[in-house]
């Protein structure tokens, strides 16, 4: 009998000693616009560092929209899978802008010098890119761009 005790203790040393992931804590919509030149930016994307220096195990992060917003959402990885949620916690972020790219460059992010509150609410914040952009920048691509008219080459015959 005392095996079968000893055992039964072992197994519950053993599982209380597996502690489970924190629970994602509670989380409120943000919504960002980033402008250029008064014009929002359609592509790329944002990084939330929390002012504190304290990720907790979460990524948050938003990309590009169609409309122009920015949308957080927040990321935690486990032993089995990632759990990706809409928002953000309630706090003060630095926000870092990175321009759309093929994965080649690097160095190519922009932090916002003021933090940004995110309460206990929906959130609508905008920030806006330095002018002018770093010369390495791709060009952003902003509401009001126009697709240029496609031109033939002349033909040497007058055709």
């Amino acid at each position: 009998m005392s095996v079968r005790r000893f055992l039964l203790f072992g197994l519950l040393v053993f599982l209380c000693g597996c502690a489970a992931e924190p629970p994602m804590p509670k989380l409120y919509p943000l919504t960002v616009s980033v402008t250029h030149n008064e014009k929002l930016v359609r592509v790329g994307g944002l990084i939330f560092i929390p002012e504190s220096g304290d990720w907790g195990g979460l990524v948050v992060n938003a990309s590009a929209n169609p409309d122009g917003t920015f949308t957080a959402q927040t990321s935690r990885i486990t032993d089995n899978a990632t759990i990706v949620q809409p928002g953000i916690p309630a706090g003060r972020y630095f926000v870092v802008y990175h321009p759309l790219n093929d994965g080649q460059k690097v160095g190519l992010e922009y932090q916002f010098p003021e933090p940004i509150t995110v309460e206990a609410k929906d959130n609508l914040v905008t920030v806006a890119l330095p002018e002018p952009l770093p010369s390495n920048w791709p060009k952003p691509k902003d509401e009001k761009q126009e697709a240029k008219p496609e031109t033939k080459p002349a033909s040497k015959t007058g055709e």
